[in-house]
C-alpha cells in the first residue's frame, strides 16, 4: 500500500533504484486510468458498475486464470479504497 500513496509525493517510490520505470508507469496508468473515466462519464455508465469485471480482465491478464490471486487483487483493491476514503473524507 505504502508504494502506491501519492500523499507523501511517492517517497516510497522515488526511494527505489528502478524509480524512474515504475514513475512512468505510474504516469502511464494515471494517463490511462483518467481517459477510461472520461469515456465512462460520456456514455453515462456509473465507472463502480464496470470497477468488479476491470478488476477480473486486470488479474486475468496478469497472471492467468487463477482465482487465489484474483482474490488477493480483490482485497487489495479494496483495502486501498477504504484507505483512500478514510484519509481523503471530506476533502474536495
Amino acid at each position: 500500500m505504502r508504494l502506491g500513496d501519492p500523499a507523501d509525493g511517492w517517497a516510497a517510490i522515488r526511494a527505489r533504484p528502478d524509480r524512474a520505470d515504475l514513475i512512468s508507469a505510474w504516469e502511464n496508468r494515471r494517463a490511462a486510468l483518467a481517459a477510461y473515466r472520461a469515456a465512462l462519464t460520456t456514455t453515462g455508465i456509473a465507472p463502480d458498475t464496470v470497477l468488479g469485471s476491470l478488476l477480473h480482465l486486470h488479474c486475468l491478464r496478469a497472471n492467468g486464470i487463477n482465482t487465489d490471486t484474483e482474490r488477493a487483487c480483490h482485497r487489495l483493491a479494496r483495502a486501498a479504497a477504504l484507505s483512500w476514503t478514510a484519509r481523503t473524507r471530506g476533502t474536495p
